[in-house]
């Protein structure tokens, strides 16, 4: 019996240790980071949610959505706010496209506002134009934000 609990002790103990792959983990996405004069900057990071399509039946999916964010933070470390630009796509293995894309503004320093903004979509890519600014002390800083985001055939975003 004590030879039994110890060989099952074991097996636990050596399962524990064997690093288990998920089905359900999500790749950390690459980083782009921009740096300002300033000491600000902005990081640029493409986001999918999981795709379950592939799992088991190794078919094809015909749709996929994703985002990519840029999360600008000021020279204090503070993130001051973000633009994220989300859109859908239709693939099937030889060709994709965009079937619609959107353009949402986040901010969390009050000095900052959207001075524009602008979103389209053609072929396999979405594209979004937002300008943000400040004005402190008659001082206007603007910070251009351009954010594109394409699918290819096999829906892989980049």
């Amino acid at each position: 019996m004590k030879k039994t609990l110890c060989i099952l002790l074991a097996v636990l103990v050596l399962t524990a240790c064997i690093p288990a792959q998920s089905v359900f983990a999500e790749q950390v996405p690459e980083a782009q980071i921009i740096r300002y004069a300033d000491r600000s900057c902005m990081v640029i990071t493409i986001r999918e949610p999981l795709d379950c399509s592939k799992l088991g039946s190794g078919a094809v999916r015909a749709n996929k959505s994703g985002s990519v964010t840029a999360d600008y933070y000021e020279s204090t470390g503070i993130l001051a706010w973000t633009v994220t630009l989300t859109a859908a796509f239709t693939y099937n293995g030889t060709t994709s496209s965009c079937t619609s894309a959107n353009v949402s503004v986040n901010i969390f320093v009050n000095s900052w506002y959207t001075a524009s903004r602008y979103v389209s979509w053609s072929g396999n890519t979405a594209a979004a134009n937002v300008t943000m600014a400040k004005t402190v002390s008659g001082t206007t800083t603007s910070v251009p934000v351009t954010l594109t985001l394409s699918c290819d055939a096999n829906g892989n975003l980049y």
